[in-house]
């Protein structure tokens, strides 16, 4: 029992050494999947930025999306121009395909996305317009745009009267759609309701009301979106949503649900309803339609926002949390969270409301010192009378002067005015976190700001938002988006009657080839059918994935080719197997060659030649770890490093390690880390060492120092640094043994 435990802590410890995480360079659905609206790496000033621009035929009010449709490795940008939905390419806007909406499923096309519903290998394009029950499902194959599939959504009903709607989808077959059967113009003195409605890549599934009172206006909010997260804790993600609702001739509530997928069949359970009067100062007359002005698609404030849901507090166990914006008056407005069981959790700012109205939606953000990373959020308002830009941000991890959390403002600065426009439509006011510049505030790289009217850059010593760059377009709707996988984001704009590339002029660099390893040792004559062993260090100045590829005998017919290797993590030392000596000569040639996953045609590369006799040195004799500065085709500089060493524990680490991206050293204190975990859970094999459990861990702790010393993996001044560090358990273990205690 005691060796199998052993085993398994060793083997658990030693696979965490590495992880690898990537940045999505589409952007599928309103808020990115996790609705954070929280992305990285924009660099954008009025000085580099380039402009291009596409003409739109018809009337848009939403979003483009980003996404590689036929899975060609490129990108295709989505764009709802009226009753057209069309494909375009690349910075230049290069224009690919087109399809038409069919006339039953036409209409204010608000809600789309793209997604593989059908688990096909392609990403469907779904839309859903406000004026239409009827849901599209569109492919793009890379020779034709087609429509795939046309759900009918009933009892959604269609026609200028039809109420908000807004979709997601969290798997294959398993999507959702929610809204109102009346537009609040006309739902007042009406039946009206709200449905839950779940499809599949085919047909509707189920449908449920989850209200049913006569006389109700319903509205959502003005920039719509669902939530995925595991709200309940169940193991399953729910869908989350809110509305606002007339409860009673006096009353108004914010109403929040989750909602799940009960079986196969994707019946709609109703998991949890969460209800939160929107206001206890202000009493409401059923005539009041000042909080539903946000449903109509005009310029007036966005009266709350769509929930975004994350572990806002930092305590796992309780669940996640839902934090929303709301506007307590005409003129004030707060962001408030809630627990997973529905009750308040906390609202920001805790004694006095912000001024203005709130015109976006929630983001994440890094504002706030020690809050941890993006687990602040952030809802930007407006106010009319300074016309002036109104920041307010929170933290629930980083207490306030109360111990509550923490809340701050930040405003534009005064002597630049920004007047949001009446007229715009609802994405016209959305705002994403971005890392535009590089902006230490508190001890942190603070998150910008991307809106409409521009970016914005914190000043949080001075409470201030200075521009950094300025949108030249009257009430665009921007999203963040890296479609040329470059590494560095750029921006897509729409508005009215245009479509915009803002590009910051950067691209990518190729990989480069940083060291190879070769054994037997460069230089000397191998013997004849001696193995060979290579590796090779390559990197990326952008950071992209990297592959390498070797070929020995070069240019012969003897060739041995490695072919591309998977990709790694640049600066990772790649292991490419092993090659044969197989035919003497004088002029071998070992061709390595790299590239990364953003310019998979622009090849490093470089040539080492070799010897192969009846006679000389073989695998294991020795190794070269030849430095390399190769970036352009042919392109080569060499500085030749050996170590004749032949200790096959020595090559061994060294093969390991590079394998799994560390160093041999770092390999080595890992493997130090381990053994000690191990031995400190493992029961000792004899009863009487168990009370010498830290004796022994501290004699196999140095003994692997020492072994490390020789092998040379350690180095000198590691060892003295870690021999004074030992002093204090040894000590202690003295103590112990002479004492006692």
């Amino acid at each position: 029992m005691g060796l199998k435990k052993f085993f398994y802590i060793m083997v658990s410890c030693i696979l965490l050494i590495t992880s690898i995480s990537y940045a999505s360079d589409t952007y599928t659905e309103i808020g990115y999947s996790d609705t954070s609206f929280l992305i990285e790496d924009l660099r954008l000033n009025d000085v580099d930025t380039l402009r291009y621009l596409r003409g739109l035929s018809g009337f848009n009010t939403s979003p483009a999306l980003v996404g590689d449709l036929d899975g060609n490795g490129t990108n295709e940008i989505v764009v709802f121009d009226g009753e057209t939905i069309r494909l375009y390419k690349d910075r230049n806007l290069q224009i690919v395909d087109s399809v038409n909406i069919q006339s039953k499923a036409q209409g204010n096309h608000k809600y789309n996305m793209i997604y593989d519903i059908d688990g096909d290998g392609y990403l469907e394009v779904l839309t859903l317009s406000k004026e239409s029950r009827y849901l599209e499902i569109f492919e793009y194959n890379g020779t034709l745009f087609y429509n795939q599939t046309t759900i009918d959504l009933h009892p959604f009903i269609s026609g200028s009267d039809a109420g908000q709607k807004m979709f997601t989808c969290k798997d294959t077959d398993d999507c959702f759609a929610v809204g109102s059967k009346y537009d609040v113009r006309t739902a007042v003195g009406t039946t009206n309701y709200v449905y839950a409605i779940s499809f599949n890549s085919q047909k509707r599934l189920d449908w449920h009301n989850i209200t049913a009172s006569a006389g109700m206006a319903y509205c959502f909010s003005s920039i719509p979106y669902i939530s995925i997260a595991d709200y309940n804790t169940d193991g399953r993600d729910d869908y989350i949503f809110n509305f606002l609702t007339h409860a009673t001739s006096t009353e108004m509530y914010l109403k929040a649900y989750t909602i799940n997928h009960s079986d196969v069949n994707k019946n709609i359970t109703i998991n949890n309803e969460k209800l939160s009067k929107l206001d206890t100062t202000r009493v409401y007359s059923v005539n009041d339609m000042t909080p539903f002005e946000s449903c109509l698609d005009t310029g007036k404030p966005n009266y709350f926002t769509s929930p975004t849901v994350f572990d806002f507090d930092g305590s796992p166990s309780n669940g996640l949390e839902i934090i929303i914006g709301a506007m307590e008056d005409n003129d004030e407005f707060k962001i408030i969270s809630y627990l997973s069981t529905g009750e308040e959790l906390d609202d920001y700012p805790e004694i006095v409301d912000s001024d203005g109205r709130i015109i976006s939606n929630v983001i994440r953000a890094n504002v706030f010192d020690e809050s941890g990373e993006n687990d602040d959020v952030c809802v930007l308002g407006y106010e009319e009378i300074d016309q002036r830009l109104n920041l307010l941000c929170a933290s629930e991890q980083m207490p306030g002067i109360l111990g509550f959390g923490q809340s701050r403002e930040f405003f534009l600065d005064d002597d630049i005015y920004y007047n949001v426009t009446d007229n715009a439509y609802s994405y016209a006011k959305m705002i994403h976190g971005v890392q535009a510049v590089v902006n230490i505030q508190e001890g942190k790289d603070t998150t910008e700001i991307l809106s409409p009217l521009g970016i914005f850059r914190i000043d949080y010593s001075e409470g201030d938002l200075t521009p950094i760059w300025n949108s030249p377009f009257i009430d665009p709707i921007y999203i963040p988006v890296d479609p040329e996988k470059s590494g560095r984001m750029d921006i897509i704009g729409v508005t009215q009657t245009n479509l915009w590339y803002i590009d910051d002029g950067y691209t990518k660099s190729g990989a480069r080839i940083d060291k190879v390893y070769v054994n037997p040792t460069v230089g000397p004559t191998w013997k004849v059918n001696t193995s060979v062993e290579v590796r090779v260090q390559a990197s990326d100045p952008d950071l992209d994935p990297v592959s390498v590829r070797a070929i020995l005998y070069y240019n012969t017919s003897n060739k041995q080719d490695s072919g591309w290797s998977a990709n790694f993590s640049s600066g990772t030392y790649i292991p490419l197997g092993i090659f044969t000596a197989n035919v003497t000569t004088n002029t071998g040639v070992l061709q390595i060659l790299a590239k990364d996953t953003s310019n998979s045609n622009d090849l490093a590369q470089t040539t080492i030649p070799f010897s192969v006799g009846v006679a000389g040195i073989e695998y294991g004799d020795g190794y070269s770890e030849i430095i390399i500065n190769a970036t352009e085709p042919g392109e080569v500089n060499i500085t030749v490093g050996l170590n004749e060493s032949g200790n096959i524990i020595t090559r061994s680490v060294n093969y390991v390690a590079t394998s799994s991206g560390l160093s041999s050293f770092l390999f080595w204190l890992v493997l130090m880390f381990c053994l000690g975990l191990t031995i400190f859970f493992t029961p000792m094999p004899l009863e009487g060492l168990e009370s010498h459990k830290l004796g022994v861990l501290m004699f196999f702790e140095i003994f692997m120092i020492v072994i490390g010393s020789i092998l040379g993996i350690v180095p000198v001044v590691w060892i003295i640094t870690l021999s004074v560090l030992s002093l204090l358990p040894v000590g202690i273990y003295i103590r112990k043994m002479m004492t006692g205690a």
